[in-house]
């Protein structure tokens, strides 16, 4: 899904956060305009008050944010299933709530990865190559 976004300019997530910093005078205040353009995008607060305020299907976003919190809430479904249901099902998201907060959420925001910012990729080429696969 990554690779189809990347193909076009408007779904880089690498492009929103090269802008942000841009702003910057020096190198602090690029990694806190840095945070705050990923914070705004996924938790929008200092422990997720308006979570996916701003979602976006950017290429980046989608595989170093949206795919791990998604395995974690498969994880978390599956084990729930595996033990039968012994807990209550508000008992195990909130258990999952809080994992994925720890592990991924606000990692995710704090992280400083750079993620390309320029289009790769034929979209129409990449586009009836999945069409091929899966339709």
């Amino acid at each position: 899904y990554d690779a189809l976004l990347a193909t076009d300019a408007n779904f880089l997530l690498g492009r929103w956060l090269a802008w942000a910093r841009s702003w910057g005078d020096g190198e602090a205040a690029k990694k806190l305009l840095e945070y705050g353009a990923r914070n705004q995008l996924t938790l929008w607060g200092p422990s997720g008050q308006i979570n996916d305020y701003a979602k976006k299907e950017w290429a980046g976003l989608v595989s170093s944010y949206y795919r791990p919190r998604w395995a974690k809430l498969f994880g978390a479904a599956s084990s729930y299933l595996d033990g039968g249901g012994s807990q209550p099902w508000s008992d195990a998201m909130a258990e999952y709530c809080a994992d994925v907060s720890t592990s991924v959420e606000l990692p995710w925001q704090k992280d400083t990865t750079t993620f390309p910012d320029t289009p790769t990729g034929d979209t129409v080429a990449l586009s009836r190559k999945l069409a091929a696969v899966y339709a």
